[in-house]
């Protein structure tokens, strides 16, 4: 979900078909990917695809880049 940080309205929102997603960051070359993880689930009634790592573009939105760099 995204909010308006002045009103703390909800202005966005991505579905995704999992029950537990657990982190995300933007990431590609533009930064206007979304990435994100999610939780392996167990027993019944788990997600089909629990336990990826989803891709989506939000339209209009990017994110910004890290304030350090990682030394690989």
């Amino acid at each position: 979900m995204c909010y308006n940080s002045t009103t703390g309205e909800e202005v966005g929102r991505v579905e995704l078909p999992v029950k537990r997603p657990t982190a995300c960051t933007w990431g590609g070359e533009e930064l206007d990917e979304l990435y994100v993880t999610t939780r392996v689930e167990s027993g019944e009634g788990r997600s089909e695809h629990h336990g990826g790592l989803f891709r989506v573009k939000v339209e209009g939105v990017k994110g910004v880049a890290a304030a350090y760099e990682f030394v690989l």
